[in-house]
């Protein structure tokens, strides 16, 4: 296997207008950087959920503030209430990350997913011929927040129309 090669300015400039001159020696083998970055801090919280689903949009809100976006490796119940209730705590067993933050999340397939809600609002709006771009805009409207794309409005239409079909082709 060969390792990818970042070529000098000047050589790529000379490759790029077809003089041919790049010869291995002028070659530099691409090191990628090593970045460490903690962000332990943000996540670490002493509150206490009542529902799983409390702490993941917690969770999910202050990732897209800072330009994360959050995995669940693992999640247990954290304490055992009165009246056999359940509650959520966090604990972040490592959240060192080998990149910056993100500076913009629009476009990331995880923070962009539609809400069943939302994917109700689209299969509504499609049944009744709205075009995908006001389908977005009203999405967006309802939720300024909202980071989906027109990509996954259309992918979710495909869904929905696929669901409906069932067998039938």
């Amino acid at each position: 296997m060969t390792e990818p090669y970042l070529y000098e300015e000047d050589l790529l400039v000379d490759a790029a207008c077809g003089s041919g001159n790049v010869e291995p020696s002028n070659i530099i083998p691409w090191v990628p950087p090593r970045i460490s970055v903690d962000a332990t801090h943000l996540f670490t919280t002493d509150q206490i959920f009542d529902t799983r689903d409390e702490l993941e949009q917690w969770t999910k809100n202050v990732g897209k503030a800072n330009g994360y976006v959050l995995v669940i490796a693992r999640s247990d119940y954290a304490i055992s209430g009165g009246k056999g209730d359940r509650m959520w705590r966090l604990k972040v067993m490592d959240g060192k990350h080998n990149h910056e933050p993100a500076k913009s999340l629009v476009g990331h397939p995880y923070v962009g997913r539609l809400t069943e809600e939302e994917k109700g609002l689209v299969g509504t709006m499609t049944s009744t011929w709205t075009p995908p771009r006001q389908i977005l805009a009203a999405l967006k409207e309802n939720n300024p927040g909202n980071l989906t794309t027109i990509t996954q409005v259309y992918s979710c239409n495909k869904r929905l129309k696929k669901e409906e079909r069932g067998p039938l082709t």
